[in-house]
Formats: structure tokens, C-alpha cells, sequence
């Protein structure tokens, strides 16, 4: 099964699995909002060098938090 096309991929520094809720860091949290201009809903591709990679949404887009949520 291909996966929907992402405009962004983001290294995690946590275990993933799906249905995982992630805060991110400030840095993270910039490069998503700032420099990719995503937003709620978002897809991301998400990785942590380990586990493979996952596809995440953009759960949470506020001025000092950001949250994503990783697929199943």
C-alpha cells in the first residue's frame, strides 16, 4: 500500500507506535509550523532510526505546543 505523499519528514527521539501522541520541541515545532507552513491535520512522515517510519497528523498547533498524533 503506498502512502499519501508528505511534505515533511521528522526524526522523533521516542519509541513509535501507532495512536501515540508526541509533544514536540520548540525546533521540531518551528520547522513544521514556520518553515513547512503545515498546519492541523497535516500529514508527516515520522522516524526515529529504529522503529521504521510512520505517518503522523498535526493534532495540535498552538503558539507554544504542538502535538502529533502517529497513525496505525
Amino acid at each position: 500500500m503506498k502512502q499519501p505523499n508528505t511534505k515533511a519528514r521528522l526524526y522523533i527521539d521516542a519509541p513509535l507506535k501507532g495512536g501515540k501522541i508526541i509533544a514536540l520541541t520548540c525546533d521540531q515545532m518551528h520547522y513544521l509550523l514556520r518553515v513547512m507552513r503545515l498546519g492541523v491535520g497535516a500529514p508527516i512522515a515520522v522516524f526515529n532510526g529504529v522503529d521504521g517510519e510512520y505517518l503522523a497528523t498535526i493534532t495540535e498547533a498552538a503558539k507554544k505546543k504542538c502535538l502529533i498524533r502517529v497513525k496505525v
